[in-house]
């Protein structure tokens, strides 16, 4: 059932799932990279997930509404999205609740949510590519490049802006 589910809704499975990952993940970095300390970036991370995680799912709803698709079929396609992004996205997070707990340090933490949210990528694109019957390891090479990118323009532009302030 559940990969029906994803079958039907894989673009916005892909879609918010990968957002939410990338948009999360470069909180964190961007964070991180202007020396604002974990605890802002944990709570800036949150505070992205569940807001972004309702915009995305507002205009998946919408976008699907403006196709002239159906009420269910929109609501269907809206929750697919808020439930990847919100799921997939709160997971880079996880390694700096670690650090407000006091479990690990600050670089732990960090390095933490850069691997859990590779892992993501690699699970998305891996997905992806299963659901198409696609070439996994292309797919997960992509998927995964563009969200590493992603980390390294936040964490570069929240170097730079820092140096600025």
């Amino acid at each position: 059932m559940l990969q029906k589910y994803i079958k039907k809704h894989l673009p916005e499975f892909v879609y918010g799932g990968i957002d939410g990952t990338i948009t999360t993940f470069a909180i964190v970095a961007g964070s991180i990279g202007a020396n604002l300390g974990m605890n802002v970036a944990l709570l800036l991370g949150f505070a992205n997930v569940f807001a972004d995680g309702f915009s995305m799912a507002s205009s998946s709803y919408l976008a699907e509404r403006s196709d002239g698709n159906s009420f269910k079929n929109a609501i269907s396609a809206a929750f697919a999205t808020f439930a990847s992004f919100i799921t997939l996205g709160s997971l880079p997070l996880l390694a700096l609740v670690s650090y407000a707990l006091g479990i690990t340090t600050a670089n732990v933490s960090l390095n933490g949510s850069l691997i859990i949210a590779s892992f993501v990528f690699i699970f998305v694109g891996y997905i992806k590519a299963s659901v198409n019957n696609k070439h996994k390891l292309i797919s997960i090479i992509e998927t995964l490049a563009i969200g590493l990118i992603a980390a390294s323009i936040a964490y570069s532009v929240g170097q730079f802006a820092s140096g600025l302030m």
